[in-house]
């Protein structure tokens, strides 16, 4: 079975990005299963919802905020 194939536009109002962005996403082969057909990029919905997971910030309820990140300070020695 074909995954369900979006366009440029449905992948930026699922990411909630602008549709600029997901260009920039395919320049940098984010989605690694882009096709494209008459000069129009689509993009497999497995690819999208890899990219999600990847970009999660936290695990676990989306209602818990996550917890502060660490910052690490370096000094040059």
């Amino acid at each position: 079975m074909m995954p369900e194939l979006l366009t440029p536009l449905d992948v930026a109002k699922r990411l909630k990005v602008v549709v600029k962005t997901v260009y920039e996403y395919i320049a940098q082969r984010e989605f690694p299963n882009v096709i494209r057909i008459s000069g129009q990029y689509r993009i497999p919905e497995t690819d999208v919802a890899k990219l999600e997971q990847r970009s999660r910030v936290f695990d676990g309820d989306p209602g818990v905020p996550a917890p502060p990140r660490r910052r690490v300070i370096s000094r040059g020695v």
